[in-house]
């Protein structure tokens, strides 16, 4: 479907479209405009409320809590917050709305007053806003850490980052003595740039969850509705999905990395991706230990660590995308995560 829109006029301005749709705004004194070719179903722009700028946006909207659920345009974010702390996000309507539905979760993960469920919607969040970012240039990610996490980031040699920051974001697969160093910083690629602004974002919302307060009665009421629901799906996480690993449905990215383990060259990116693909599939930190014993360079007091560690932190399996950047994979499946190309696997099977 195109929008079509032809428009006469002198000194054309504010024009405006509500939440939800088109906004644009436009001023010139010539006398005719032709806009052609918007398409409805374009993609809208990826969203980060984490940022400074976004918390500036939230104090220019004035929209008060106590007013939320009969005000005319945001009386739905409450129940699209809810949907995003259940783990079943939606794409936010526009800047205003990401901001107002991110602000809200945090507020219901504050009354729910679940730590397990803090941590994990961090740590969702912060990864799918991860994935996002792969898609910006190098230089607005340089501009994020900079700006907004006061990261000592140098880009004169190579690009790089002051060791401090690096330790403090990293992830668990990045080891400092596995980077290059350049004087007291820590020369990084883009994607690994991107896995330290993730564990930056991670903190900044677990960190901007608020304390206990008191809240309108809508929103205690809706955290308080959830309060089981997160209880029961912690259940059914912590039961194993599968039993037994069936190796002839693995998708082709962890079929190539368990050829890697065995043979003794699987790095710390590939023995992530395992760790957190068979965690995902809900493998028993045994049945995952005995995978990592066929390496012949096996350590079971560090195999037995890094999949705990990995568990305890609540790190999720990496989309294809994200395996592909480690240069983990080459194949074009059917499904764009690793787990999701199992079971359709096991499916056809």
């Amino acid at each position: 479907m195109v929008l079509w829109i032809t428009q006469t006029a002198r000194n054309f301005t504010n024009v405006k479209f509500a939440p939800g749709f088109l906004r644009f705004l436009l001023t010139t004194s010539s006398s005719t405009y032709l806009l052609l070719g918007y398409q409805c179903y374009h993609k809208m722009p990826q969203f980060y409320p984490f940022l400074d700028s976004e918390r500036k946006r939230l104090k220019s909207i004035k929209l008060k809590l106590e007013d939320l659920p009969d005000d005319p345009v945001y009386s739905t974010a409450l129940e699209t917050a809810c949907q995003d702390v259940a783990g079943r996000p939606r794409e936010p309507e526009d800047a205003d709305f990401a901001i107002v539905e991110f602000t809200l979760a945090k507020i219901l993960l504050s009354v729910i007053g679940d730590p397990a469920a803090g941590e994990k919607y961090a740590e969702r969040k912060s990864d799918e806003y991860r994935q996002a970012l792969e898609r910006e240039s190098v230089t607005y990610l340089i501009k994020i850490g900079r700006e907004d996490f006061g990261m000592d980031i140098r880009t004169e040699e190579a690009l790089c980052l002051q060791f401090i920051d690096f330790l403090k974001y990293k992830p668990e697969f990045l080891r400092l003595s596995q980077m290059s160093l350049l004087g007291g910083y820590v020369q990084v690629t883009k994607t690994q740039l991107n896995w330290i602004l993730k564990g930056a974002i991670k903190r900044r919302i677990l960190e901007s969850i608020p304390k206990k307060e008191e809240f309108p009665d809508a929103i205690t009421k809706a955290a308080n509705k959830m309060r089981g629901k997160v209880g029961e799906a912690r259940e059914r996480i912590a039961r194993p999905r599968i039993s037994n690993l069936k190796e002839e449905a693995l998708p082709p990215c962890i079929k190539g990395i368990v050829g890697s383990l065995e043979a003794g060259t699987a790095n710390h990116n590939a023995h992530f991706v395992l760790v957190t693909f068979l965690h995902g599939l809900g493998l028993d930190e045994k049945a995952i230990l005995e995978i990592f014993r066929r390496s012949p360079k096996f350590k079971e007091k560090i195999a037995s660590y890094q999949i705990k560690f990995a568990k305890e932190r609540g790190y999720t399996c990496p989309a294809c995308d994200s395996v592909k950047g480690y240069g983990l994979c080459k194949a074009a499946c059917a499904k764009n995560h690793p787990i999701s190309n199992y079971f359709a696997n096991l499916r056809r099977r």
